[in-house]
């Protein structure tokens, strides 16, 4: 068994069946999460075999444990595909390394123009469906680690946050021309709730969707 004096930010890997003991010298909340091998073979994960068998502080990792904790503290507004992207994100980040835990340098090579168009057309008409990375990845015949640093070279956003400005745009839209109500807008443009979409709206625009509504 080990003492730790955890921080925020600690992270602890193990591989799986491997007993690991390890007793917080201090009060701790933490977010657990048991990654399936061929998950790490799809992201063209390497380094799988270091462990670490004491804390070591991550700020990425860190700011992923956060947004996860924001998530589900809301169960009405939870997205699978948004928990999906954030547990892509960490499992490059934290296992993509070289062999002396360094990360790999990653080329700063965007989607070739035909891969863009047909991931964006994509992701346009099918701005109200869950939508998994892998399955985004998938249409453009790479890994989903080499498609969303990819896609973020060439839209300047994650795919999550890419799509999440298509969801509030067209819902924007519906808003401003149609009648329907407030809650078939959030449907319709992806959101899994009345409460969801205007959440979202005010955090990234700074209006709810009644005010969009009333500006007709």
């Amino acid at each position: 068994m080990s003492l730790a004096e955890v921080q925020a930010g600690a992270v602890l890997a193990s591989a799986a069946n491997s007993p690991v003991s390890v007793k917080w010298a201090s009060d701790k909340e933490s977010v657990i999460l048991a990654i399936k091998p061929n998950r790490l073979r799809k992201q063209d994960a390497i380094g799988l075999e270091t462990i670490m068998t004491l804390p070591a502080v991550d700020a990425v990792a860190l700011d992923v444990a956060r947004q996860l904790k924001a998530i589900l503290a809301e169960p009405e507004a939870v997205e699978p595909s948004r928990i999906d992207a954030l547990v892509t994100r960490l499992i490059v980040h934290l296992f993509q390394s070289d062999d002396d835990g360094e990360a790999r340098a990653k080329p700063k090579t965007g989607l070739s123009l035909y891969n863009a168009r047909k991931v964006q057309t994509f992701m346009r008409e099918n701005v109200s469906r869950k939508l998994a990375v892998a399955d985004l990845a998938a249409i453009c015949d790479l890994s989903p680690s080499h498609f969303i640093s990819g896609f973020t070279e060439t839209f300047g956003q994650a795919p999550y946050s890419y799509l999440l400005s298509l969801r509030l745009a067209y819902a924007e839209r519906l808003l401003a021309q149609s009648e329907m109500s407030i809650a078939e807008v959030a449907y319709v443009s992806g959101f899994s709730s009345q409460s969801h979409l205007t959440a979202t709206m005010k955090k990234q625009k700074g209006v709810t969707p009644s005010h969009v509504r009333n500006r007709k």
